[in-house]
């Protein structure tokens, strides 16, 4: 999965925006589950990376007045 670009973001309905937090939140885990693990990431920058974006996600969809869980 490609993480977003700010522009792209704007483009974006709310309910695209969920979906992808969703996928993000989802992904997230997949990483964490595997650092865990003891496994060698592929990317290391990508845990940051993840987390940047579910933040942007979450900041979008308040500023539209939608909550998240």
């Amino acid at each position: 999965m490609a993480i977003i670009q700010k522009s792209k973001l704007k483009e974006m309905t709310a309910t695209d925006m969920q979906t992808e937090l969703s996928k993000v939140r989802s992904e997230l885990r997949a990483e964490i589950a595997a650092k865990g693990s003891g496994q060698k990431p592929k990317n290391p920058g990508r845990y940051k990376q993840l987390r940047r974006m579910i933040a942007r996600l979450i900041t979008k969809l308040n500023q539209k007045g939608i909550r998240t869980e």
